[in-house]
């Protein structure tokens, strides 16, 4: 065990949906070990500092994982937690991910203090997100929607919506659920008509490939529907080497009985104008538990050729931003 002082210590942002996310996984960690002590490092990233730029201008979401993987590389932490959405496509090398926690809620949704729907809205009305993915979904069907860029922890963005700043925003329902922040929720979107990012509701324990047995402690958590559809999501991503603010929305579904991968792909222009979907169902039942995450991986990469094949045009104007 890290530092042979029986204390485990776990980089995290300090906001409090990360600090939420840092209790889920120490009670993770204290089911199998009840005497190990689990100590928060919170870590400032760079995308938790600079907060007067859209994630678009600044590097994406990978600068919400920079510094915790950094901490991670100079052993000043033992693991780092991250929402799984945040994690980049390729990681450090000599890092890995040893579990992705049970996934929770994927689908995101709407907060709004006067307006009950996206459809309520009112012609022009002021929707707040910094994700190109949303605001792309958003547009495709409400093109008179006023899309504000907003950036901040959870409890900031909703004070918007309070004090009136702004008419809705959407949030990810997972984390508001985390952080006890449900209160203002008005629509639940259906994942088919607003599909989520790659990775949206689980975390994930990102470690050195070298420290064995602290991945033998952690990946008795790895939960096999997480890791099976988060794979999936990260393989698609991969192959097409975008990023977290390429505008991509990409959901596995993962059948551990019938052994049945659902994965549904949508791609759009940034003002949601052009739009690609593809989708595809394949039976892993021939392969065995240790084949899965391969056989994920080649269900990902296949459909992102598909993507390639077929709507290359828009798949090259949105990847090369």
């Amino acid at each position: 065990m890290p530092n042979q002082t029986a204390i485990i210590r776990v980089g995290t942002r300090a906001s409090m949906l990360a600090l939420a996310q840092f209790e889920e996984v120490k009670k993770y960690i204290n089911n199998f070990s009840p005497n190990l002590i689990v100590e928060p490092h919170k870590i400032k990233t760079s995308g938790d500092i600079i907060q007067q730029k859209p994630l678009f201008d600044i590097g994406g979401k990978g600068l919400f994982i920079k510094e915790l993987e950094e901490a991670l590389l100079e052993n000043k932490i033992d693991i780092a937690v991250h929402s799984a959405k945040d994690l980049t496509p390729f990681l450090n090398q000599n890092t890995e991910i040893f579990a992705f926690t049970a996934r929770q809620e994927v689908r995101d949704c709407l907060l709004s203090k006067k307006f009950s729907s996206l459809a309520d809205l009112p012609v022009n009305a002021r929707v707040g997100t910094c994700s190109p993915r949303r605001k792309a979904i958003l547009l495709k069907s409400r093109p008179d929607l006023q899309i504000i860029q907003l950036r901040g922890n959870i409890d900031s963005r909703i004070r918007k919506v309070i004090e009136g700043e702004i008419d809705a925003i959407i949030l990810a329902l997972c984390g508001l659920k985390r952080s006890g922040l449900t209160d203002l929720v008005k629509e639940i979107f259906d994942i088919d008509k607003f599909l989520p990012a790659g990775g949206q509701g689980a975390l994930a324990i990102q470690g050195l490939k070298e420290n064995i047995k602290l991945k033998e402690l952690i990946k008795n958590f790895d939960d096999e529907v997480s890791r099976v559809e988060v794979t999936t999501e990260r393989s698609v991503l991969q192959n097409l080497n975008a990023s977290c603010i390429t505008p991509i929305a990409v959901n596995a579904c993962w059948n551990s009985i019938s052994k049945q991968l659902k994965l549904k792909v949508q791609i759009f222009d940034y003002d949601g104008s052009d739009f690609y979907q593809t989708s595809s169902i394949s039976d892993l039942s021939s392969f065995s538990n240790a084949q899965l995450n391969q056989q994920a991986e080649i269900a990902g990469f296949n459909l992102a050729e598909d993507l390639k094949n077929n709507a290359q045009k828009l798949l090259q104007k949105i990847c090369s931003n």
